[in-house]
């Protein structure tokens, strides 16, 4: 009776033993299996210079299987990299098979002071669709200022606008030429694409520029005074003429309205007959 009771604690404790083994056993192949699973993520297909834009044939369709664990957040997966990469900047170089990371393409926050020289002060400018090149202006660019102002006669008749002028009386002219542009609303760089959406963003109401301080005090009182236009120049254009003739038109034109003052009509009435 004694050896019986004792088999069946034997069996008994040995099924308990094969139990924990096998649990045991399980737990390890569970950890080894999540310690090597892998995920695919966004990798070079061959060297990419620091600067250049990324196309689809720098990277590998199928991407780079790294193990789970060793992903972090800055990882591109593979599925995500033709939204999150291609058409962007890389600000560093990467050889070939190594992984390309959301920090490479993400430009660093530039201060807009360091894009002036010594003596310059940056002043934003009002602008809309028209005044503003209709939505064409970009950081670096090189634009003239023209302002329009209503006329204000002298002399005997000063206060009194001409009969007849109208919208004629106004003064254009040029304000400041080859000014650069630093800023276009927020923005400081001529980098207007997003990784997540891939548009790009032509509305702005504002420019800022780069001026002496005398230049900055001039151009917000002819702000409050009249209207600012920006005209856009090549970029190796950097002349100061051009407007000279336009100048002395003006200023003939100007001469003219005070002296003659109302504009006489350009189709004159037939005399009146005097015959009944």
């Amino acid at each position: 009776m004694k050896n019986k009771l004792a088999l069946i604690v034997a069996v008994v404790l040995g099924l308990i033993a094969v139990y924990g083994m096998h649990s045991y056993i399980n737990r390890v192949e569970s950890k080894v299996q999540e310690t090597h699973r892998t995920v695919g993520v966004a990798v070079a297909k061959g060297y990419i210079r620091a600067g250049t834009i990324i196309q689809p044939a720098m990277l590998k369709p199928e991407g780079k299987e790294i193990s789970e664990g060793a992903v972090t957040a800055d990882h591109v997966p593979v599925t995500d990299q033709s939204r999150l990469l291609v058409g962007q900047v890389i600000n560093r170089s990467v050889e070939a098979d190594e992984p390309i990371l959301v920090s490479y393409v993400r430009q660093p926050i530039e201060k807009l002071d360091v894009r002036l020289e010594p003596g310059e002060r940056a002043i934003a400018l009002r602008v809309d669709a028209i005044t503003g090149v209709a939505g064409n202006l970009a950081p670096g660019a090189r634009i003239d200022i023209i302002g329009t102002f209503p006329l204000s006669p002298s002399g005997p008749a000063a206060g009194a606008r001409p009969a007849g002028a109208g919208a004629a009386s106004n003064h254009t002219m040029l304000l400041l030429p080859n000014v650069k542009v630093i800023a276009v609303d927020s923005r400081v760089r001529d980098e207007e694409y997003t990784a997540v959406t891939g548009t790009r963003s032509r509305n702005y109401s504002s420019v800022t520029i780069a001026v002496t301080p005398s230049e900055a005090t001039a151009l917000i009182y002819a702000q409050q005074l009249g209207t600012l236009t920006m005209a856009l120049r090549p970029p190796a254009d950097t002349a100061t003429g051009g407007f000279d003739v336009v100048n002395r038109i003006q200023a003939d034109r100007e001469k003219r309205l005070r002296e003659r003052g109302p504009i006489e009509p350009l189709i004159r009435q037939p005399p009146a007959s005097s015959n009944p």
